[in-house]
């Protein structure tokens, strides 16, 4: 008989690594589709990770919108590149791990099992790097935000119409950032006692033994993955089970290539809730034994923002919410995680600012970023909204281009 409660490794790992501040932990950092993520996308977000529907920085044309197309009536969005920040090292560690874990020595005798974490809770997770992640992010704009507001729904309806996507407002994000890498290894695990599968009390990773509670269920990978072999046809039985970028010559065979950044560890995003959309409070259950509130069902990815767009929709008048990943770090400065989402923002009560379109934020989001830099000082001219017929002489690429306690 199967259990009633399956483990999904992918929930625990985003519930147990979002306090890093990073932004979601992603179980699947491989790209979904031909090309990896990219800062402006809009697309779904889900247990099987981010899947792109258009970008609206590029012109129908770009490579990046051949496929689906953009909306009817799109209007190029063209953003003032002062607010992108490039954070090389981003995550401080090659070895993140949740508060459950600690790094109790380095095994020298092996170089499979270099490192040994010991387990000192039932529940937890670890992302295990080559080097620290690199972050490319958007800093926080009302701006971007009311952009959403103006065309979300014009977003859903291409996901029907092109992608025959049953696409929720609840699964839409738009992509202000993320932590890239060119490998990585992810593991989580939880107690067993609800689950079918019990694990064993070790967990061998390519590069780390991590030593487990009696009546764990665990579960990792690595990537990327091995799809395609050199003659350019797919594997379906790889000889290896993950093959890793290797650097490559340059055309001048002159100097060496590093690996290309292609793996999302960590994204960084917007979401948007309509107060008719769907219930307020419909995401989520009772807190589970980790303190932190589970998903609404199994199929629900954890996902922190909805509880700020919740915050909102009850404690304003708004029509809208919009809110990103970004503004539960910023409550939490100088506090813990907290593990219940709900009652901490009940507890901080952050103001919230609604404007004249009905569209509702987190108040800091009007400040934060203009403390930061120049661009978001004049936020009116921060973002140019440019129908086609009016793009000539506009560039083809419009932009310009752990741990913790």
């Amino acid at each position: 008989m199967a259990s009633s409660c399956e483990f999904r490794p992918q929930n625990i790992y985003a519930e147990q690594l979002s306090p890093l501040g990073h932004g979601l932990p992603l179980w699947h950092p491989s790209p979904t589709g031909c090309a990896d993520i990219h800062l402006y996308d809009v697309g779904r977000l889900d247990e099987h990770g981010f899947t792109r529907i258009f970008n609206p920085t590029f012109p129908v044309d770009h490579e990046l919108n051949r496929y689906h197309g953009v909306p009817q009536g799109h209007r190029l969005l063209v953003v003032d590149d002062r607010l992108r920040q490039m954070r090389p090292q981003a995550t401080g560690s090659k070895v993140l791990l949740s508060r459950s874990l600690r790094h109790i020595e380095a095994d020298g005798s092996s170089s499979e099992t270099g490192l040994i974490c010991n387990a000192t809770d039932t529940t937890g997770a670890l992302l295990l790097l080559p080097e620290p992640a690199t972050q490319e992010i958007l800093l926080p704009s009302p701006s971007i935000a009311n952009y959403m507001r103006q065309n979300y729904r014009s977003w859903l309806d291409l996901a029907e119409d092109r992608m025959s996507l049953d696409l929720r407002m609840a699964d839409l994000v738009f992509v202000r950032g993320y932590c890239k890498t060119t490998e990585w290894t992810v593991a989580a695990f939880d107690r067993s006692d609800t689950y079918e599968r019990v694990g064993s009390g070790e967990l061998k990773l390519p590069s780390m033994t991590l030593s487990l509670p009696p009546d764990t269920v665990s579960a990792y990978q690595s990537g990327p993955r091995l799809t395609v072999g050199k003659d350019g046809h797919s594997l379906t039985q790889p000889s290896r089970s993950y093959l890793y970028m290797k650097p490559q010559w340059s055309t001048s065979e002159e100097s060496v290539l590093a690996p290309e950044e292609t793996q999302c560890v960590f994204l960084n995003y917007y979401k948007i809730k309509a107060r008719s959309s769907e219930p307020i409070g419909a995401n989520i259950i009772s807190s589970g034994r980790s303190g932190i509130k589970k998903a609404r069902s199994l199929s629900e990815s954890y996902c922190p923002v909805k509880y700020v767009l919740d915050y909102i929709l009850q404690h304003s008048n708004a029509e809208v919410a919009v809110a990103h990943d970004g503004d539960i770090t910023i409550l939490c400065e100088g506090r813990a995680f907290p593990g219940d989402l709900t009652r901490f923002l009940e507890n901080v009560a952050p103001a919230i600012t609604v404007d004249e379109n009905g569209m509702g934020m987190l108040a800091h989001n009007h400040s934060t970023a203009a403390e930061e830099t120049e661009a978001e000082r004049s936020r009116e001219h921060t973002i140019r909204i440019l129908p086609f017929h009016e793009l000539s002489g506009v560039d083809e690429d419009p932009i310009h281009t752990s741990r913790f306690e």
